[in-house]
């Protein structure tokens, strides 16, 4: 099964139905590029020049054998313009897969992949779901787990890439409640991203700062002693309650803040034009998905950044990595 998630107390669980109802509201990551992308500029296909300029490199830098994974949405999109093979589309949601046992890298069937074994001819094998398999390489932080699952899909092909694009941000909620799938409970848990656009600036009454308004978060600017302090707030009841974690963008680097004082879980990503914040809940905001699309892949050992637009982000998986660490037990 996928990373247990901690339980909530107190009145920080109504944090998430917030979240729920500004994505149902209707903001979007999409907006963010609307202007600079021109996303409106569509192909025959239907789809936009970054989705076909992603497709056109596919096609032109991969060998004919490769498997490309991510959610199910766009799989006849890839397929049919790059040419690749996909593992999981529009026709394939409800598809189960067996893989021997002793063909998991190591991973559990049932703790680790949320499947069940079965037997035939003598075999055991792990049966488990395509869509529990590519929405938990999206929803879990374990990058080596991540790797674990995909390489059992590899088949004889030589290469493989993981696909993010930005239109999982708002699909998050359905990647990650299937990810979680609990097959006793009948249902799964999900996450949302909540996306808000810069609403308002206000001058601080009692310090020499500034607040910009993002809806229910605030990012508080003071300014002391030729130094700059930057607080991320959740406005809530009528109070303020800090956010565990900031990142914010410098020099085209990502920079994480850490409160230790916070109480909010979770992490506010501030769009480099401050025009823009994502709160991430704990549960996704170091998952697989957020570190390809939001970082860029930074920090991973075995998924390397191949191709990066707007809105399409490839990732090769370092499958030669991945089998030599294998092998030699380091993971």
């Amino acid at each position: 099964m996928e990373d247990k998630e901690k339980n909530k107390i107190g009145f920080y669980g109504s944090v998430i139905l917030l979240i729920i109802l500004i994505v149902v509201s209707g903001y979007s990551l999409l907006s963010v590029y609307k202007n600079s992308e021109k996303m409106a500029s569509h192909y025959g296909t239907g789809i936009s020049k970054n989705w076909a300029d992603a497709m056109n490199w596919l096609k032109n830098n991969s060998p004919e054998c490769t498997v490309i994974t991510t959610y199910w949405d766009p799989g006849y999109w890839i397929a049919a313009l790059s040419a690749r093979k996909v593992i999981y589309d529009g026709g394939s949601q409800g598809s189960i897969r067996h893989t021997p046992i002793d063909e998991l890298n190591g991973l559990d069937c049932v703790l680790d992949r949320g499947g069940y074994i079965e037997e035939e001819d003598g075999k055991e094998y792990c049966v488990t779901s395509r869509m529990q398999d590519m929405a938990g390489v999206l929803y879990t932080s374990n990058e080596t787990k991540a790797a674990k699952i995909l390489e059992t899909y590899l088949g004889n092909c030589s290469e493989m890439y993981e696909l993010a694009s930005n239109d999982l941000i708002g699909k998050s909620h359905w990647w990650s409640y299937f990810s979680n799938w609990d097959p006793e409970k009948g249902k799964g848990q999900a996450y949302d991203y909540a996306t808000v656009r810069l609403q308002d600036q206000r001058k601080l009454l009692l310090e020499n700062g500034t607040a910009l308004i993002y809806g229910p978060f605030n990012l508080k600017i003071i300014f002391e002693n030729n130094t700059q302090k930057i607080e991320p707030l959740l406005l809530q009841e009528g109070k303020y309650h800090k956010i565990k974690h900031m990142v914010i963008t410098k020099n085209n680097t990502h920079m994480k803040l850490n409160y230790s004082d916070a109480t909010v879980p979770g992490t506010l990503w501030v769009d480099p034009s401050m025009k823009l914040v994502i709160y991430m809940p704990e549960q996704i905001e170091n998952s697989m998905f957020t570190r390809m699309f939001f970082y860029d892949g930074e920090g991973l050992e075995y998924f390397e950044p191949a191709y990066i637009n707007p809105q399409v982000k490839l990732f090769k998986f370092n499958i030669e990595k991945f089998r030599e660490d294998l092998e030699a037990g380091k993971i």
